[in-house]
């Protein structure tokens, strides 16, 4: 009886021990797993996007080679929908060939930029009586923008305290007098330019930050994407805008088309 007893007690520090072990064991089992885990899924995961409806894309690379050959067509319209009247040919603004994708050298400058320079007259009629003038792009992708903005013009009965003087005109000083805080005008500025991104990114459809989401547009049948076009004015000073009426008679408009890389270095 003594050494049966003698035998339990013996048997359980060997029993514990186990027993220990094996809780250690499942423990830095869970914590391994957890931690290979998700990187393990975000490996398999990285090459696919998952969009609206479950469906999966790989990345999509630019349908454009470097070098590429394309031409410009510019057509100016008053309507905000996909232009489609190409028999018009006052609706030409600008058409230009041999044009070259990642071109950095050619062009009057030596940068790979074109320049086309006109002076309406008259001013476009839709613009004249507070209406929007439209500009359709098409290289291999169509792009459009509105030229025209409408902006409020304040009208102020106070002058300048040390000239005494105020800059409004007659008119403005009048529809101060009257009580008018504003009007909703429409402006016109002369130059905007047209960059067509240099880029070869293997974007992802799904995947991308706004705003690039509304600059990548992606083709799909091949799921490549289209070279990117992005309308540039960040240098249109808000003084360069002149106001629009039916007492304007011309305007003058420059376009310039020029290459924009994504990358800082080029």
């Amino acid at each position: 009886m003594l050494l049966l007893l003698k035998n339990q007690f013996q048997l359980w520090p060997f029993l514990k021990s186990m027993v220990v072990r094996l809780v250690m064991f499942w423990l830095i089992s869970s914590l391994i797993r957890n931690f290979f885990g998700p990187k393990q899924q975000q490996a398999v995961d990285h090459n696919v996007s998952v969009v609206g409806g479950g469906k999966t894309y790989p990345p999509s690379f630019n349908m454009f080679q470097s070098n590429e050959h394309f031409e410009l067509f510019v057509y100016l319209s008053p309507k905000v929908e996909r232009f489609h009247d190409f028999d018009n040919a006052e609706s030409l603004f600008w058409h230009e060939r041999d044009l070259f994708y990642g071109d950095w050298t050619s062009g009057a400058d030596g940068d790979g930029s074109r320049q086309k320079t006109v002076t309406m007259m008259p001013t476009p009629e839709v613009l004249q009586h507070n209406g929007s003038l439209y500009m359709h792009v098409f290289l291999v992708v169509y792009s459009s923008c509105q030229l025209n903005k409408f902006k409020k013009k304040y009208y102020h009965k106070t002058a300048n305290l040390l000239t005494g003087k105020t800059e409004q005109n007659a008119l403005e000083r009048q529809k101060a007098e009257e009580g008018v805080k504003f009007d909703v005008l429409n402006y016109w500025h002369p130059n905007i330019t047209v960059n067509l991104v240099t880029d070869f990114t293997a974007w992802t459809r799904g995947q991308l930050p706004a705003p690039l989401d509304e600059a990548v547009k992606f083709d799909p049948t091949s799921n490549r994407y289209y070279p990117i076009v992005f309308f540039n004015n960040y240098w249109n000073l808000a003084n360069e805008y002149q106001p629009i009426n039916d007492t304007v008679p011309s305007l003058n408009f420059t376009v310039t088309f020029a290459p924009l890389s994504n990358r800082t270095n080029l």
